[in-house]
């Protein structure tokens, strides 16, 4: 019976050590990685925004500066390029001038230059889904980010 006890307080408390090793861990990793609610949540205003804006301006999609000046997104987008929880963001548009389909897609990639760590994000005209990769730039062709 004692013996029992013995393991068993044993095996508890390699758990429990265990456990304190991974809150650790976690502790000391969470400065050097990004919020990735903010960036899906950044993603899904900036994609809200280009909608807006390009029902008002004939099917064309804007810029950050253009979304900014449009009033769509607020000034944290102004700088080039914008840098929003930990994310770098990257825009391109592609307006058809000649009755062509306009399109746009934008990249939220962990800020390097300030040693973030996280998932690489995308989403584009063609689909209203973030898609996601785990080590580079994503592209339309990444999986869906799962809720």
């Amino acid at each position: 019976m004692i013996r029992t006890l013995l393991l068993g307080s044993l095996v508890l408390s390699s758990f429990g050590a265990l456990a304190c090793q991974s809150y650790t861990t976690s502790l000391v990793e969470a400065p050097g990685r990004v919020d990735e609610r903010v960036a899906l949540s950044t993603l899904r205003t900036i994609a809200s925004a280009q909608t807006v804006y390009s029902v008002s301006n004939s099917g064309a999609y804007g810029s950050f500066e253009q979304l900014v000046a449009a009033g769509h997104l607020d000034s944290r987008f102004s700088s080039s390029p914008p840098r929003v929880g930990g994310y770098l963001l990257t825009m391109t548009v592609s307006n058809s001038s000649g009755g062509g389909e306009s399109s746009y897609y934008c990249n939220a990639d962990p800020d390097a230059a300030a040693n973030q760590k996280g998932r690489h994000f995308y989403i584009g005209s063609a689909s209203p889904e973030i898609r996601v990769n785990l080590t580079k730039t994503a592209t339309a062709s990444d999986e869906v980010v799962q809720p």
